[in-house]
């Protein structure tokens, strides 16, 4: 006795089984397990006794038509530091390609330390998302989860979480994440830990390539473009001589007549001891003629 497994078209899906055996023996045969197909029928005796004349039992099978998965399944496990499971998992159905949020739960004895994803999209594979937890002392503690998302609310970076007494104060901070800015400060960044776990969300913008490039058009003023003399192309900033009061390239004021500027009738540094002599000299014998003149002057006018 033969059994043959075949398609529709009678087409071999699978190795034929061949029962041997004297005449009058029973037989007994049966359907096989193939993957993607599924029995359809069954032609011929599946018992019986074998005979002289050849016995073929066909289990004909179709196709099995895959079903498009429409819905994801998320698995949420709460496990300690050395990977012991600390609560009841949380399983999270939805419809593929929608979001979910995973929950962090209460665990009394155990802090919250880090969640691989505390949000996400439903795929067409299972996923787990793991939070672990710390063995603390018996104290009110709580948590604040800072997340980090983008404008269509998707996670570009791990969250943080804080870990607080109640009561006790708290402060997030943003993350500098490459390529993204922050778009806003959130009301609560800053705050006070309480009995409920509560959620900061920094949210991010892409940058443009324009925040990134400068315009190569508008000179940077921190840059100065040489003039090929080794000098910066700035105009050059005017000096103002103390000593002298001018400038530069400024117009000298033109000076008063019958009156002479002291500073031209002082000796330059460096000038010999002998100049100095004669200057002093021509000085006394001014004024002594001036003196003179003078009292001739007033003796004529008595």
């Amino acid at each position: 006795m033969t059994a043959h497994y075949v398609n529709e078209d009678n087409q071999k899906i699978a190795d034929s089984e061949v029962v041997e055996g004297n005449v009058g023996d029973a037989y007994t045969c049966m359907a096989r397990a193939i993957p993607n197909y599924k029995l359809k029928e069954v032609v011929g005796k599946e018992k019986g006794k074998i005979t002289e004349t050849a016995q073929i039992v066909r289990y004909v099978y179709e196709p099995v038509k895959e079903e498009k998965k429409t819905t994801g399944k998320v698995t949420i496990k709460y496990v300690d530091e050395q990977g012991k499971q600390v609560a009841a998992d949380k399983i999270l159905t939805g419809k593929i390609n929608t979001a979910f949020q995973a929950e962090i739960k209460a665990v009394p004895g155990y802090i919250a330390t880090h969640i691989s994803s505390s949000m996400g999209i439903f795929q067409t594979e299972d996923q787990i998302i793991k939070v672990v937890y710390k063995a603390v002392k018996p104290t009110e503690n709580s948590n604040v989860i800072v997340k980090f998302l983008d404008k269509q609310g998707k996670e570009i970076a791990v969250p943080v979480i804080l870990t607080g007494k109640l009561g006790a104060e708290y402060k997030a901070q943003p993350k500098e994440l490459k390529g993204y800015r922050v778009t806003g400060i959130p009301k609560n960044q800053t705050g006070i830990f309480t009995k409920d776990t509560q959620s900061v969300i920094y949210q991010y913008e892409k940058e443009s390539k324009k925040d990134n490039e400068k315009d190569p058009k508008k000179p940077d003023p921190d840059k100065h473009e040489s003039n090929g003399n080794g000098q910066s192309g700035k105009k050059p900033i005017k000096r103002t001589d103390i000593s002298t009061n001018t400038t530069g390239d400024a117009k000298q004021p033109a000076k008063k007549p019958g009156k002479q500027d002291s500073s031209h009738l002082l000796p330059s540094t460096g000038d010999s001891t002998w100049d100095l002599f004669l200057f002093i000299g021509l000085v006394v014998m001014g004024t002594g003629l001036i003196t003179w003149k003078k009292k001739i002057r007033d003796e004529k006018g008595e």
